[in-house]
């Protein structure tokens, strides 16, 4: 399946949103790197639809990504 440009940049916008979201109720994370060491905020991040799709978008989601396994 080949994901379109379009589709993979509506799904960044998701994940940013969810990510923005997510950060004003742990207003203490201001970066997704902080998202480790907060407990709940990868599980709000989720449950409010962000996402984290691709763990080739950087060293930050891989982690997360190995986190949630």
């Amino acid at each position: 399946m080949v994901i379109s440009s379009r589709d993979r940049a509506l799904r960044g916008l998701r994940e940013e949103q969810a990510w923005q979201r997510a950060a004003k109720l742990f207003p203490a994370v201001a970066e997704p790197e902080e998202a480790l060491a907060a407990p709940g905020l990868v599980e709000t991040v989720l449950a409010l639809g962000g996402g984290i799709p691709w763990a080739e978008a950087g060293p930050t989601r891989a982690a997360l990504l190995a986190a949630l396994d």
